[in-house]
Parts: structure tokens; C-alpha cells; sequence
């Protein structure tokens, strides 16, 4: 019976751990509140990003091309359960892979 009720409520009570965890926005934060639609744009001057580091080696963009042939390209090696199944849309090519 002590099994039956605690594996009721354990999981009851592990999803509502999070909704605890929510403290708001911190008392130093302002909280932008409106009775009418607001525009963001209006209000960039009070914005502020926390957590978004630029880190010091910044990546070269990349730029993939598929008008061109790309040699350094292989193709996709499918373990020998699987099989490719290729269905044409009016726009795509699409490959879906399938148990064989």
C-alpha cells in the first residue's frame, strides 16, 4: 500500500518542483508590464542580455553552397538494415531511411 501511494505522489510531487524553482524576475530587474500592445523597439535603450558571453575565437562564418559540386563531400554510408525511400514533392527531394 506504502508503494502504491508514494508512486502516486513522487511524481506529483517531482513535476512541481520547477513551479517552486520560478522566483519572478529579481527585484533589481525591471518588468515591463502593459494594459495595450507594446513595442519592443521602443524600450532597446532598458534592454539588458545576461549569459551571452562572446567568446574570445570567434568562427568564421561558413557558407554552404548546393550549386555547386562539392568534392570533399561524401555520401551518407546506411548500415545494411536500412533502406533509403526517396518520395519527390513539387518543390523537394525527400529521403527517408527505413527499416529493410
Amino acid at each position: 500500500m506504502l508503494g502504491r501511494s508514494l508512486s502516486l505522489i513522487l511524481p506529483a510531487a517531482l513535476l512541481s518542483l520547477p513551479v517552486i524553482g520560478c522566483s519572478g524576475s529579481p527585484s533589481d530587474s525591471p518588468v515591463l508590464t502593459a494594459e495595450m500592445p507594446l513595442h519592443l523597439e521602443d524600450h532597446l535603450e532598458a534592454a539588458v542580455v545576461v549569459g551571452s558571453e562572446v567568446p574570445v575565437e570567434v568562427p568564421e562564418a561558413v557558407e554552404w553552397r548546393f550549386d555547386e559540386p562539392q568534392p570533399e563531400w561524401a555520401s551518407a554510408r546506411l548500415p545494411p538494415t536500412l533502406t533509403p525511400v526517396q518520395t519527390r514533392t513539387p518543390d523537394a527531394l525527400r529521403l527517408s531511411v527505413e527499416e529493410a
